[in-house]
């Protein structure tokens, strides 16, 4: 098998470096599962499979080190990659499938991954009964990331349709791929192409707070760890539509209005009236990259200011105009922003920003030869950064909107985290009914919490003796 080497992209060197500093943890694992519902063709799905692998070197790519630094080295073949084993979960009964699949998906989402040795792709299809499957893909990061599984899931679909019809695959080969595109990069960067983005970012980061103080349980360990659980963020269809209206009306993005929300519970957990939220981004910012697959995405660095206590339609503003300036010089890689900035570093946090907040399009599902196609992201029980927002909303439908809170579970309590959740509901309904209240103004405490903390705990002589005590400075 030939292997043709070609110069590590920026954020292909970061993560490379992130493996060594946590080898074999499952972190930068991306894994999916496509639940297939209809009388599947095995045979079509594996050679669906097998040309998406043929098409896109990324998903034939390892990285091996040259001279302490990482190359790409792509296959001429799809090897272990292109293979789909198939794996039967028919024999316990009906109703112990689902649990059993389920448990199996997440095994097969923490599996580690070699970067050297490769495949950095993995597909395992599981057999539940004959018109009930699951399609576990599960990649490393450094040759992935969400809009390549989107494109990769299209396709899979639409060559999947085409060989159940009698006809060959029908998607067509990239004109670049993503070593031409690292290419692409070192050269930029050797030209003196980021220098106005990273002037940008030393003037927007100037005097920044670099550390979020986080009202945590337990005491930071010495060394950063990435356990995670998650907890439910409720939002309702009135207040989902509301938020919605609240976006239109100021003429900012619905990431905008979530954004303030979680910059207003942060406020007030901390006490800090200016803290750094990070967020995704595509990254594509040349049309040439767009049909490709590979590790394009960036981390943006937002910077929140919530000073003089504003309202939280004016907050919503602020976070509006700080992520459009974040974006317009997304070209950065985040690890160049952090270089810049200099933070001090703590082994046990996340440098420069340590809260992240997305808000993503849900997936739809769709029928390709007559098989039902739904993906969804599967749990490895890990976090990048100490606290973690994501909400997903149903294009088309204003009352479609669901969130999770990612906790490290090492730093928070269940139920502290739940407390948090519940605040950031509180904030979430009042900004849609009552944009015009200032961040100091906004409840974060249920009843059932404010009822303990001013009437139970002083009636009992304080929390210790009641429970652990509640979560850091909440301004009541």
């Amino acid at each position: 098998m030939a292997r043709y080497e070609f110069p590590a992209s920026f954020e292909q060197r970061r993560m490379w470096v992130l493996s060594r500093l946590s080898p074999g943890r499952p972190t930068y694992n991306v894994p999916w599962a496509i639940w297939l519902d209809g009388p599947l063709d095995v045979r079509a799905l594996t050679s669906a499979w097998a040309a998406a692998v043929a098409r896109h070197e990324a998903l034939r790519t390892v990285l091996r080190e040259d001279g302490g630094m990482p190359v790409q080295a792509v296959d001429d073949d799809g090897g272990r990659a292109a293979e789909l084993p198939v794996l039967s979960l028919e024999d316990p009964a009906p109703d112990e499938r689902q649990t059993r699949a389920g448990a199996k998906l997440r095994e097969l989402a923490c599996e580690p991954f070699d970067l050297a040795a490769g495949p950095l792709v993995r597909a395992t299809l599981l057999r539940l009964a004959p018109d009930r499957h699951v399609l576990s893909l599960v990649a490393h990061h450094v040759v992935t990331d969400g809009w390549s599984c989107r494109l990769l899931f299209a396709e899979l679909a639409a060559d999947y349709q085409a060989l159940t019809a009698g006809l060959p695959p029908g998607t067509a080969e990239p004109a670049l791929q993503y070593p031409d595109f690292a290419v692409w990069q070192a050269e930029h960067d050797e030209a003196g192409g980021y220098a106005a983005a990273e002037a940008f970012w030393q003037a927007e980061l100037d005097g920044a707070p670099h550390e979020l103080a986080l009202p945590v349980d337990h005491p930071y360990p010495d060394a950063e760890r990435d356990t995670a659980a998650t907890v439910p963020v409720r939002v309702d269809a009135e207040t989902a539509a509301a938020l919605r209206e609240l976006a239109a009306r100021r003429g900012v993005t619905l990431f905008a209005v979530v954004a303030a929300g979680y910059a207003t519970l942060l406020s007030r957990l901390t006490g800090a009236d200016e803290l750094l939220i990070a967020a995704p981004v595509a990254g594509r910012t040349r049309a040439e990259t767009e049909p490709m697959i590979g590790l394009f995405a960036n981390t943006l660095v937002i910077r929140a200011d919530l000073r003089g206590n504003p309202a939280l339609g004016q907050a919503a503003e602020r976070l509006h105009a700080a992520g459009a300036r974040a974006q317009a010089h997304q070209e950065l890689p985040f690890a160049r922003v952090v270089e810049l900035n200099r933070p001090a570093r703590r082994a046990s946090r996340s440098p420069l920003v340590q809260a992240f907040c997305a808000v993503e399009d849900a997936w739809p599902a769709l029928t390709a030869g007559g098989v039902t196609w739904r993906p969804e992201l599967t749990d490895n029980g890990t976090g990048k950064f100490e606290i973690e927002l994501y909400v997903t909303v149903a294009p088309g439908q204003p009352g479609a909107m669901a969130g999770q809170l990612r906790y490290r579970s090492d730093l928070f309590e269940p139920a502290t985290a739940r407390r948090f959740a519940d605040g950031l509901e509180l904030i979430f309904a009042a900004m849609g009914a009552r944009p015009g209240t200032r961040l100091s103004g906004v409840e974060i405490l249920t009843p059932e919490v404010r009822e303990l903390v001013t009437r139970t705990w002083p009636a009992a002589g304080g929390p210790a003796a009641l429970t652990r005590r509640p979560p850091g400075p909440i301004t009541l």
